[in-house]
């Protein structure tokens, strides 16, 4: 882990404005910027807006202009129950009825019946994902992920991110959720299967393959189409009244065919109380903001982390997206303005860089001035 750079001192800091120093010789530049008010730029058509079902998967039937296909999930705010003696016991009687030819019961997910247990795709300390076959209502064959918590996972846990799912359901560029019960003693989540690649493969991919290369890790134009994807998923969430808490390039899928971000795991949404602070703090050390990494740590002199705190999160994925790949740690030291760039980055993205990661919360960009950011404009005009 690369140390932090050194800060500013504070009175140069507060005095400084925007400045382009060019460091000859060396093919960098370095683009200190202070804190400053920002004039939100003119709204434009940057960020996606307007309604789009995504809980049917790509291959399924859409359903009916302007209808909610009800066949592709279970009613909004239900969290069904059933009792079962063993999930494993389930996966097993499962794959006896499929082979019987017969249709699986529907423990406790209404809106569908799960046909098969299929291979398991992932595993880590909230419990495991495996890949299912389910049929909707109306025989629509489907496939999907499970996702099965431990244990030791706790029921707040598990309503807080199934709460989140369900205020997500419609949400472009969010993972969409089928449904949720308590099965065999655990809970689980039944969500859209995303055929693609995570966007920390993609981007370790694209670091190794640049090498000395003096370009960034992906073209202008797609950084721009990722980052106003995320913005604008970011942005709904926001006004639906959570917030994501936990954006990393490894919450993140590239779906195939279209290159599309879908955005993975609300296991650690937070929604706010009255005054607009996130009642839960959360993530990952090196994408969180100052005031989130201040409320985790118990420090005081920090404002409760706020929605801005996921802005933070985006600057640091558009970062590991232009230049850092995977070396999150050395992007930390933007906040500040002091971190040297190869000159081949655009001074409007990078300006769209730090201004997401603003150490001040109420100097950040707001989800829809980033969404609206010149560096956007310019390259999704095209």
């Amino acid at each position: 882990m690369a140390s932090f750079l050194a800060s500013f001192s504070c009175a140069a800091f507060m005095a400084a404005r925007t400045t382009v120093a060019c460091i000859t010789g060396t093919g960098f530049s370095l683009v200190a910027s202070a804190l400053r008010t920002r004039a939100p730029p003119a709204p434009v058509s940057a960020l996606p807006s307007g309604p789009r079902v995504l809980w049917c998967p790509d291959w399924a039937p859409a359903p009916p202009a302007g209808s909610v296909s009800s066949a592709c999930s279970s009613a909004p705010g239900s969290i069904a129950s059933a009792e079962s003696s063993d999930a494993a016991r389930i996966a097993s009687e499962l794959s006896a009825t499929l082979e019987a030819g017969e249709a699986a019961p529907s423990e406790g997910f209404p809106g569908f019946t799960i046909l098969s247990v299929g291979e398991q795709l992932g595993a880590g300390a909230f419990g495991k994902v495996e890949a299912v076959t389910i049929q909707m209502a109306d025989g629509t064959i489907c496939e999907a992920v499970m996702k099965t918590l431990n244990n030791n996972a706790s029921k707040a846990a598990y309503d807080r991110e199934v709460k989140a799912l369900e205020a997500a359901r419609g949400v472009p560029y969010v993972v969409q959720m089928y449904g949720a019960c308590q099965m065999g003693g655990r809970y689980c989540i039944v969500l859209e299967r995303i055929r693609g690649v995570s966007l920390l493969n993609y981007v370790e991919k694209a670091f190794a393959e640049r090498g000395a290369k003096k370009r960034t890790l992906m073209p202008y134009a797609q950084i721009a189409k990722l980052a106003s994807q995320l913005l604008a998923a970011v942005r709904d969430m926001h006004a639906l009244g959570f917030a994501h808490n936990d954006l990393k390039i490894e919450n993140m899928m590239l779906r195939e065919g279209s290159g599309d971000l879908c955005l993975l795991d609300l296991g650690n949404a937070s929604w706010t109380d009255s005054d607009g602070n996130l009642q839960s703090a959360g993530g990952t050390i090196v994408y969180m903001s100052p005031a989130m990494l201040a409320a985790l740590q118990h420090k005081g002199g920090y404002s409760k982390p706020t929605f801005s705190s996921d802005v933070f999160s985006c600057g640091v994925c558009i970062a590991c997206m232009t230049e850092y790949g995977t070396h999150t740690s050395e992007v930390r030291g933007m906040m500040n303005y002091q971190v040297v760039l190869p000159r081949f980055v655009p001074e409007d993205l990078a300006d769209l860089m730090y201004g997401t990661m603003d150490a001040v919360p109420e100097a950040r960009y707001t989800p829809s001035a980033a969404g609206s950011h010149p560096f956007m404009q310019r390259m999704l005009a095209s």
